[in-house]
Order: structure tokens, then sequence, then C-alpha cells
């Protein structure tokens, strides 16, 4: 069972970490279509509120878990009929997921990115996880043609992934994922990790874990790629504001 609780039209999954991967690997084994996985975090909070589509898109997903704390942070502050005190981070579902598909023998294929970040990913999929079988797919445009577009679908058909990871970032890859949805239907699971495969392949690392527990990696972020960053958090966080106090209010 995936408890949901009702964030301001986002039917965001309630469980923890390990109890969504357990969840995810039950609904697997029970479905005859693609279980779809995807995050909601502040950008995408805000980036919903004026794209219908985008917002379908994370609604239709099976479990949408809470990546970040600022959704955690706000149905506290804002004091919500429903709390949590947790957050699901997208790239830890990944890793987590990852210990029971290896024991299982499942096959990956990682769509987006470039040649060289998935060659890295290929590797530390190979020495950390010996038993999932990894393909990958870098697209040759952004936004996908449409020729690009039936290239991918025809790659999937015949690879017939067990699981398929996205990582074209928000919301290009969510909006990707409904578009295409009845094409993947021969696939168990998809999920959109996005900036996940940056930090697996090693070009980035992850905030040390205090910083994660009190809510400050998205400080940690800016200090990485600041003139790529700053202008997105600047932005972001005060329209996350006042998106939650208006839809609270």
């Amino acid at each position: 069972m995936n408890p949901t609780f009702n964030f301001h039209g986002f039917n965001v999954s309630s469980l923890k970490l390990e109890e969504a991967v357990e969840y995810t690997f039950q609904e697997l084994g029970a479905r005859d279509r693609c279980f779809y996985v995807a995050t909601l975090n502040a950008y995408g909070y805000v980036t919903a509120q004026k794209d219908q589509f985008y917002r379908d898109s994370l609604n239709t997903a099976d479990l949408l878990i809470p990546d970040g704390m600022s959704i955690s942070l706000a149905t506290r502050f804002w004091n919500m009929k429903e709390k949590i005190y947790h957050k699901v981070a997208g790239l830890d579902f990944f890793l987590s997921f990852n210990k029971l598909a290896d024991k299982k023998g499942l096959s990956y294929v990682f769509l987006g990115s470039t040649d060289e970040v998935l060659e890295k990913i290929k590797a530390n999929m190979a020495r950390s996880y010996e038993n999932i079988k990894v393909k990958t797919y870098a697209p040759s445009t952004y936004p996908f043609t449409e020729d690009e577009n039936q290239k991918i679908i025809q790659f999937l058909k015949r690879e017939s992934p067990d699981v398929l990871w996205v990582g074209v970032e928000a919301p290009k890859q969510e909006k990707w994922i409904l578009e295409n949805f009845e094409e993947l239907k021969n696939i168990k699971m998809v999920g959109a990790i996005g900036a996940a495969f940056d930090i697996f392949a090693g070009l980035k690392h992850r905030a040390p874990v205090w910083m994660r527990n009190n809510g400050l990696e998205w400080t940690y972020r800016i200090f990485q790629e600041p003139g790529r960053l700053w202008k997105k958090y600047a932005i972001n966080i005060p329209l996350f504001l006042y998106y939650i106090n208006e839809n609270n209010g």
C-alpha cells in the first residue's frame, strides 16, 4: 500500500525511503503496466503552478516522492493537515533500489545526458552491481525531435529493459514520460531522477550528510554551480513560499 497525502493537488507519497523501495518492488510483480516513479521538490512545485501538463505528468506517477526538505518543512511550518518529517531524494531512491535490483538481476536503460556521462554511469554500475545489465542512450537533440523520439522508442522496444531511468532534467523528463507512456508499457518501471545521473557518474558531489539532513543541500549545490543555479534558487525559493502561502490560505 502506498499511503499518500494531498499537497495542494499533488498526491505525494508519505512512505520513507526503504518503504518506498519495498512498495515499488511489490508493485513491479503485481502490475501489467509500467510503474512510474517521479519526484516533487520546490522547483517542481513552482513550475507546475503554470504548467498544467507538467502537473499532470507528476500526478500520473504511481509513486511521487518528496525530494528535498522543502515539501517536508512546508507540511509542518504551514501546519498542514498531514505532516511528514523526512525526504526521499531521487538519488537515494535510485541507490536503494539498485540493491534489490542487483539481487534480482534486473536490466536497466539510462536515457539522457551525454555519452561521456553515460559511460561513467555504466562503469560505476558494473563496479557496484555486477548482476544489473546496463544499456544507455544519449539523445542527439534536446528537446527531442520527432525523428529522435522514434529512435528512442525503437531502441527501448528492442532492448526491452526492466527499468528505464530518465535523466533529462525537470520538467522535460516527466513530460516526456507522460507523452510516451503508452510506448513504455512493456517496461516494468520508469523513473525520472534528473541530477542523479551526474552525481552517480562522479561529475558532481553531494552535500555532506549534516547539510542534507538539515535542508541545506541546495546551498551546497549553488556553491558547486553558482553561475547556473543562483538565479534558479533566488527566483524559485521565494515563489515556492508565495505559492504555498496562497494555496494554504
